[in-house]
């Protein structure tokens, strides 16, 4: 109730606020916290922790009566007392406990990937910002060029086909442009609704992280302990679960006492030893009626176990993969930095602008080839980035408590 009541707090606050003051990378990661899809588990670990641990050993108590023609000398009154299973209070404690614990895991992991999409939302908007502002610029560098082509296609020496070339520049860059900003607008949705808000978006981008850091993080990467893993942690707890349902559902089967009946005779009443009488039933273990749904439940218990020896084989194996995937990408952009370095394409552009006479023609294809450059370091940056997240994900260091913006250079802590 308590979690109902701040979820509905946050969103009227939320939504009270105008996003043209604009809000922190942090700010907008820690609304994972009330994200919708957290509720219902929300509701179902409040439900839990709130419910009794204890399985009673008596399972049913019932009153029986025997009446003889209404005669008072003729009635016998009894109370039976049906028993649970031997050893069935002890493991439906530990049901209770391992069930507990699961629910708590997977609303964490609900959050995990509540997060995620909000690391990925984020990198996407600022990239795809970034390639508009970029190709807005290659549209004025075509615009120039085709300019120069019209005032000289009268010039014998002109190439006309030089300015149906720049003219297709300027149709496939006008595409590329609409594309791009359909993208911000779709992403400015999508945030909006992660967050419960209305207004145009306004993101604070300041204080991310470098490819530097990036490249540190790898280097420096350690694998954390399984338990810690929220994937592995999950899996592992729904193994446990499995096996004390199992261990549950063999106790229940444990009932060698069928019954314990106490019976009141009226007409021995004078004599209150010989009016008591104690009846018993005893289970034969000539059929076992719950064969089925024991065998049931070790089949899951076995299922569980093999999925969860799986997944930390495969989570070993994505994490190395992302590593190596993530290494190739940091030399590939290397690679960009240095052919932007080698061809000192700023110095160069700044020395040719100061030459009268220079052809302005080379001067906006030297500009151009600085903003493709810029265009391909910005897309292999979110690449980079997305990889990273994926990669922080896997291990679990995503939801690691505290949790931490991973896109901070500080690593500063998120109000969840």
């Amino acid at each position: 109730m308590k979690r109902m009541v701040a979820f509905l707090f946050f969103v009227f606050f939320v939504s009270s606020v105008s996003w043209a003051e604009g809000i922190s990378v942090s700010e907008f990661l820690s609304s994972a916290a009330q994200d919708p899809t957290l509720h219902f588990q929300n509701e179902k670990v409040d439900y839990l922790e709130g419910s009794s641990p204890n399985t009673p050993f008596i399972r049913e108590v019932e009153f029986r009566a025997r009446i003889d023609e209404f005669k008072e000398s003729q009635q016998r009154y009894g109370v039976r007392l049906s028993p649970t299973g031997w050893g069935e209070t002890r493991n439906g404690k530990k049901v209770y406990k391992s069930r507990l614990e699961y629910n708590e895991a997977q609303l964490e992991l609900l959050l995990n990937k509540a997060l995620k999409r909000r690391y990925r939302l984020l990198i996407d908007f600022i990239r795809t910002r970034d390639l508009l502002d970029l190709n807005r610029k290659l549209m004025d560098i075509a615009e120039d060029r085709a300019d120069i082509k019209r005032k000289s296609i009268e010039d014998l020496d002109a190439d006309p086909t030089a300015l149906v070339a720049a003219e297709d520049d300027i149709i496939q860059l006008q595409l590329d442009i609409i594309d791009l900003e359909n993208s911000v607008r779709d992403l400015e949705d999508e945030m909006r609704t992660a967050m419960g808000a209305d207004g145009a978006v306004s993101l604070e981008a300041a204080g991310l992280i470098d490819m530097d850091e990036i490249k540190k993080a790898i280097e420096d990467f350690s694998h954390p302990p399984e338990m810690e893993n929220i994937h592995i942690r999950r899996a592992h707890l729904s193994t446990e679960l499995a096996e004390n349902r199992y261990n549950l559902e063999k106790a229940e089967n444990r009932r060698y006492f069928s019954f314990f009946q106490f019976d009141y005779e009226m007409d021995e009443r004078r004599d209150f030893e010989e009016a008591m009488i104690l009846r018993f039933g005893v289970m034969l273990p000539i059929v076992n009626q719950n064969r089925l749904d024991i065998d049931r439940r070790m089949i899951t218990s076995l299922r569980e176990k093999s999925d969860y020896e799986n997944l930390k084989r495969e989570i070993a194996g994505d994490i190395s993969f992302f590593l190596r995937d993530l290494e190739r990408s940091m030399k590939q952009y290397d690679i960009l930095l240095q052919r932007q370095a080698a061809s000192n394409a700023k110095s160069s552009l700044e020395v040719f602008q100061r030459i009268e006479g220079t052809n302005p023609l080379k001067l906006l294809k030297m500009k151009k080839s600085m903003l493709r450059t810029e265009v391909a370091l910005t897309k292999m940056k979110r690449r980079i980035f997305r990889k990273y997240i994926n990669l922080l994900d896997v291990s679990g260091k995503l939801a690691e408590k505290p949790l931490r913006n991973h896109l901070s250079t500080n690593l500063e802590p998120l109000d969840l």
